[in-house]
């Protein structure tokens, strides 16, 4: 996606996160410590059983985040 982004004349910085835990909050907490402008990620959905089981990170961030996002899916 970053290189889809740059041929666009977007400049991006990925960044893989190696985190225990909650990995929709370790996103978070690094996204705000960066100070980044933008949090760019895919957006899909699972079954209702699987999200209430496994969490979901889609839902967590449209509900729960200050952050600006942008979504694709």
């Amino acid at each position: 996606f970053a290189t889809y982004l740059l041929e666009h004349g977007v400049r991006t910085e990925p960044h893989v996160l190696y985190e225990s835990g909650d990995a929709a909050v370790a996103l978070e907490q690094y996204h705000l410590a960066q100070s980044s402008d933008l949090l760019v990620m895919g957006a899909f959905s699972h079954s209702r059983l699987s999200e209430l089981v496994f969490g979901g990170f889609t839902r967590y961030f449209l509900k729960r985040t200050t952050c600006n996002l942008f979504l694709t899916h």
